[in-house]
């Protein structure tokens, strides 16, 4: 019998994830099943699949963000004098930014990718770039289009100020604006929380005197993007380590699960410092039932990038790989060494952080061998050290190569700011010598500002004044653009312009098409684009000086400059 004296039994420990591992394994598995079952319809099924994911990605952020907002109800007008020197001298900068260097598509063909995918995400919903468009019933009719290979946040973000203002390329410009404002009021609000008020501005002006920084946020990339999110993720993670609050952790991982959409390689380094977090916070996260819905979602809600990732293998989607691998330890090593001599030993009329990164890198290995590291060094270090990694192990991540250069962009940004590895040794040494270096800082920065203006900091590239060259065709050639059929490998180009355009190879493939168009009178005029780089671009998209070979045509346009474009009109 028992004791009716003894204690009664410990109840049994309820399993605390039992609903939250169910979930985490039936959305992978529920889409990765519809996927399957769409059979001829998979592109148009994960096209919408895309859409949705981001905007759920998007909300969830959103409520999370309302959720801090709310918590400080109280604090709201202290904190906004407190930031009120951070946010208007981040807003003059950007202002100085986008005056020095005017935005323009300056990355051939990732930009208009980009604002071609944020086109069909504003039209139909679907994150989809269309290749091929024909004239149609006085209208632009797309005929053709794919998934693109990059993650959608950043269309989907362009998306939405073409739904609030309607389709315009501007709108891309708009946004990495808006972006650079955030980067640069993020960077004041955390250097000033953690070195001092004295510390903020320069922070600020050592990023805008990086030039890569600036090119990348006057031009239509996402690689900006990405550099935000990073940002706001580590910082985010610092706060969920400091703090014991289940809202530090939501808001990291609503932070991460954003910045996992917004590169390639963004999901790696969300696990990373999600690994970081995890091992800093042992035990405190089991007991957040909101939090661990949170990470049940998770899988859920990065599927879909995986069936991304999968379709970006396809080698049609990088021709100029040459059949050589996408990502190898070989290229890591080829170009490691040009990317230190670059990062360490940049001139200084060069986009990189010139002498800052080495000044800075000595200052920072100071403090880590007088054993001052901490976790914050950790959580920046690491981070960055593995997306430039990722960056030299690409095929194409070699920074002799100028339209490489944006995917270094976090290690561009950590050498600028690295100089304020010396805050401590100069509050030592006395206000006069804190006053002095910062004085320094700004006169460098102002200095490092002039080769950005000459654009001798990241020169122009020949693509972009192709494509300026392309466009004053365009406006010179009289024609509808509901009326007129273009031929060029600039075809997607020509799309997001709201042009109907095939390149040479669809236009032989679709030939029953076009000439159907010709006889059913939709296309008053056929016309083709030459110009120097279409042997270059013939192996993906055929050269147009087959079609003028097989249909003759008379010379309608001829530009000048240092990127000469003909156009011919067809005769049929």
């Amino acid at each position: 019998m028992p004791d009716p004296g003894a204690s009664p039994p410990a109840p049994r420990p309820r399993a605390q994830w039992p609903g939250q591992l169910a979930l985490a394994a039936a959305m992978p598995a529920l889409l990765v099943a519809a996927r399957a079952a769409a059979g001829p319809s998979r592109q148009a099924f994960e096209a919408h699949l895309l859409y949705a994911t981001v905007a759920a990605v998007l909300l969830l952020f959103a409520a999370v963000l309302t959720l801090r907002i709310r918590a400080a109800r109280g604090r709201r007008i202290a904190a906004l004098r407190q930031h009120a020197p951070g946010l208007l001298s981040a807003l003059a900068l950007t202002a100085l930014v986008l005056f020095l260097s005017p935005p323009e598509l300056r990355v051939q063909f990732d930009e208009t990718s980009l604002v071609g995918t944020s086109q069909n995400l504003h039209e139909r919903r679907m994150a989809t770039m269309t290749t091929a468009a024909i004239p149609f019933d006085g209208a632009v009719l797309a005929l053709e289009s794919t998934v693109d290979k990059r993650p959608p946040l950043f269309a989907f973000l362009v998306s939405l100020v073409h739904d609030a203002t309607g389709y315009r390329i501007g709108n891309a410009f708009a946004v990495n604006a808006a972006l650079l404002f955030v980067l640069l009021a993020s960077v004041h609000a955390a250097v000033r929380r953690r070195l001092g008020a004295g510390f903020a501005l320069p922070a600020q002006a050592l990023l805008v005197a990086t030039p890569l920084v600036p090119v990348v946020a006057t031009s239509a990339g996402f690689e900006l993007l990405a550099l935000v999110l990073l940002a706001r993720t580590t910082i985010a993670a610092l706060d969920a380590i400091a703090g014991p609050s289940p809202l530090h952790r939501a808001t990291f991982l609503a932070n991460g699960l954003l910045f996992a959409w917004s590169r390639y390689e963004s999901v790696l380094l969300f696990l990373l410092l999600l690994l970081l977090v995890a091992l800093r916070t042992r035990g405190r996260a089991g007991a957040d039932n909101p939090v661990r819905w949170l990470l049940a979602a998770m899988p859920g809600l990065l599927t879909p990038l995986a069936f991304l990732f999968v379709n970006a293998a396809r080698p049609d989607f990088y021709p100029e790989a040459a059949g050589q691998p996408l990502v190898s330890l070989q290229h890591g090593l080829d170009h490691a060494v040009p990317f230190l001599g670059a990062w360490l030993g940049g001139a200084f009329t060069s986009a990189w952080p010139a002498f800052a990164a080495p000044l800075g890198l000595v200052g920072w290995l100071l403090r880590l061998g007088r054993r001052r590291g901490t976790t914050t060094d950790l959580l920046l270090a690491l981070p960055v050290l593995a997306a430039t990694a990722i960056a030299c192990c690409w095929f194409y991540g070699d920074v002799g190569e100028p339209t490489a250069l944006r995917l270094f962009l976090p290690a561009a940004a950590l050498g600028a700011l690295l100089p304020l590895a010396w805050a401590d040794p100069l509050r030592r040494l006395g206000p006069r010598a804190v006053a002095i270096a910062l004085a320094g800082t700004l006169l460098f920065a102002a200095a490092r500002l002039v080769p950005l203006a000459q654009g001798t900091a990241f020169p122009r590239l020949q693509i972009a004044r192709a494509t300026a060259a392309i466009d004053a065709a365009l406006r010179a050639v009289p024609g509808e653009p509901g009326r007129t059929l273009w031929v060029t490998f600039a075809a997607q180009h020509l799309a997001v312009k709201g042009h109907a355009a095939l390149c040479a190879e669809a236009f032989f493939r679709r030939n029953a098409d076009v000439r159907q168009l010709i006889t059913g009178r939709h296309a008053a005029a056929v016309l083709v684009l030459e110009t120097p780089f279409d042997a270059a671009f013939a192996p993906a998209f055929g050269d147009v000086r087959d079609v003028l070979a097989r249909a003759p045509g008379e010379v309608v346009y001829r530009g000048g400059g240092d990127v000469p474009v003909t156009v011919h009109r067809l005769r049929w």
